[in-house]
């Protein structure tokens, strides 16, 4: 819906609307194995993602394994920042 309202001009493209729909991607990939994150999502969108991954996972929706990539990406682009 928001890739609708964004090539239909109802919704402007923000950072937000950037990090919701990586993120949409992410969750449609990551069950088998493409996960591709842009490094230009706000950390504190990171944070959230990756604690919605994790009740994903305790709710049995997605593999063990999504948490862990998440998890790695996280600590990830967390370690370029604070370098």
């Amino acid at each position: 819906m928001l890739e609708e309202d964004l090539a239909r001009g109802r919704t402007l493209p923000t950072e937000d609307t950037d990090s919701i729909l990586a993120f949409c991607r992410f969750l449609a990939g990551a069950p088998y194995g493409s996960m591709v994150w842009p490094q230009t999502i706000p950390m504190d969108h990171w944070m959230f993602y990756v604690k919605t991954v994790g009740r994903l996972v305790a709710a049995e929706k997605l593999p063990y394994s999504v948490k862990k990539d998440i998890e790695a990406a996280f600590h990830g682009v967390s370690c370029c920042i604070m370098a």
